[in-house]
């Protein structure tokens, strides 16, 4: 089943939380779908209470089937409302395009992308992908998906990524809150040591750098910049990788002051941080030619 969204948008009008703008859309265009389905959905369940209290399970395999009765509604109710969030998430991330100027696409590739995250992981996907240029450079905004373990221990991981092109060959470099579960996971791919930060930035955030290249990473966070992302966005991750700059954050973003929040962190390392990177291109070639001849 499909929920087509299209005829929908305007009913919506501008998306400042996509949570309440899908049940805004079920609300006003699928009302009587979802009265009809909880309806019928507790007809059911007081019909499979009347089966367990008259005629309860003898044999676990018994018991199992009428616990997955009592769960067959809920499951059916989560997948629609399921349904109509993608298509809100979609929307929301559209508008939020058309409002800057940018462009939007439904899918990404993730081919050929350098960041760190993208290397871990399996059954990796991207979406919802806000593209354009910003003070020249190509700026990519999107929703990333992977997998980690395998069975029982498996897990998936969503993040919200912003990618700038800095159009140079940048330093390795990774900037994160202390805090940050997502650091660990970049370090486990990459090969960055910690370097160290001034006094008053050592218990809010963590800089590493490829080897030789610690300096460099300094230069392109110097302290106005560390006091800026401190104080303003102190629980992303920034990394400099390949001739890109990404910032993460470790869920979907779905509330328009929290994106655009995202989109002015995005803005500010493109003007004062993607300069640095473009002067330091060359002594960053030849350190990694000294490094990788010694």
């Amino acid at each position: 089943m499909e929920i087509k969204l299209e005829n929908d948008k305007a009913s919506l009008g501008l998306i400042t939380d996509v949570s309440g703008s899908t049940w805004m859309l079920i609300k006003k265009e699928y009302f009587t779908l979802f009265t009809v389905l909880v309806a019928v959905s507790a007809v059911w369940e007081l019909g499979m209470l009347f089966i367990f209290f008259n005629y309860p399970p003898l044999e676990e395999t018994g018991g199992q089937a009428l616990v997955a009765g009592f769960l067959l509604p809920f499951l059916i109710l989560g997948f629609l409302y399921k349904l109509a969030k993608v298509k809100v998430q979609g929307y929301f991330f559209e508008q939020f395009a058309k409002s800057n100027g940018f462009t939007y696409s439904q899918d990404c590739n993730l081919t050929g992308r350098p960041g760190s995250l993208f290397q871990m992981g399996h059954s990796s996907k991207a979406s919802y992908e806000i593209s354009g240029l910003w003070k020249g450079k190509q700026m990519h905004i999107f929703i990333f998906c992977t997998t980690i373990g395998y069975g029982k221990y498996q897990q998936t991981l969503f993040y919200t990524v912003a990618e700038v092109d800095a159009g140079t060959t940048c330093p390795h470099v990774l900037l994160a809150p202390d805090t940050s579960s997502t650091k660990s996971k970049i370090l486990s791919v990459a090969k960055l040591k910690q370097v160290p930060l001034e006094s008053a930035f050592e218990e809010g955030l963590n800089l590493y750098a490829e080897k030789e290249l610690e300096q460099e990473s300094l230069q392109a966070f110097p302290v106005e910049i560390l006091e800026q992302i401190h104080e303003r966005w102190p629980n992303f991750e920034i990394e400099i990788v390949g001739n890109k700059l990404y910032i993460y954050e470790d869920r979907p973003i779905t509330k328009l002051d929290e994106l655009q929040n995202f989109f002015t962190l995005s803005t500010y390392m493109t003007e004062k941080v993607l300069p640095k990177l473009s002067r330091m291109s060359t002594t960053v070639t030849e350190l990694r030619t000294y490094v990788n001849k010694n």
